[in-house]
């Protein structure tokens, strides 16, 4: 039992010596204890030991990683090598068709269900007339007060630049199809 603790005790000595070293090789502890390490390693044969080991495996990692240098033109030729090469178009399939007529079809079916509901609950026999309008009016609303203030000033605006971004948007794509036309023939 005493032997395990011992051997146990040992280990964990070993690997923080080990720990110490490598950080001391990496260059990566403080300035007291680089002095410290250097000091242990130079008065203690098990620090001198583990040293000269460390610093072979590092030295023969360090010869073996040798990084491979790219030819000189290696960046000109990436370089030439995508010029060359044409984008594709962009494809118009990125939206699903069916997926976009199942969701009109669901709003559909949704305005129709609820126009049949408010059918059904509508009382046929209050009026007159079926087609009597004359107890519905529609109430009065002054149109020229509303495009007359701030309100009606902004909502023509908005409309306006709207109107030129979609005859914009048409002729842009007019004229595309008429270079291509002109390129294919």
């Amino acid at each position: 039992m005493e032997f395990s603790n011992f051997n146990t005790g040992y280990m964990e000595q070993d690997e923080t010596i080990e720990m110490q070293i490598w950080e001391y090789v990496d260059g990566l502890c403080s300035e007291a204890d680089r002095t410290r390490i250097n000091l242990l390693i130079h008065s203690d044969p098990l620090w001198e030991g583990k040293y000269a080991d460390i610093s072979a495996l590092n030295s023969s990692i360090q010869s073996s990683l040798e990084l491979e240098q790219p030819s000189l033109r290696f960046s000109k030729n990436v370089m030439d090598t995508v010029a060359r090469t044409t984008i594709a178009p962009a494809t118009h399939n990125y939206i699903n068709r069916r997926i976009v007529l199942g969701i009109g079809a669901f709003f559909m079916l949704l305005l129709g269900g609820l126009l049949i509901y408010a059918a059904m609950k509508t009382n046929w026999t209050s009026g007159s007339s079926l087609f009597s309008m004359s107890k519905y009016t529609l109430p009065s609303i002054n149109y020229s007060s509303i495009l007359r203030g701030n309100y009606g000033f902004m909502a023509l605006a908005i409309n306006v630049v709207l109107a030129l971004v979609l005859v914009d948007k048409f002729l842009r794509q007019r004229g595309r199809h008429q270079s291509q036309d002109a390129h294919t023939h």
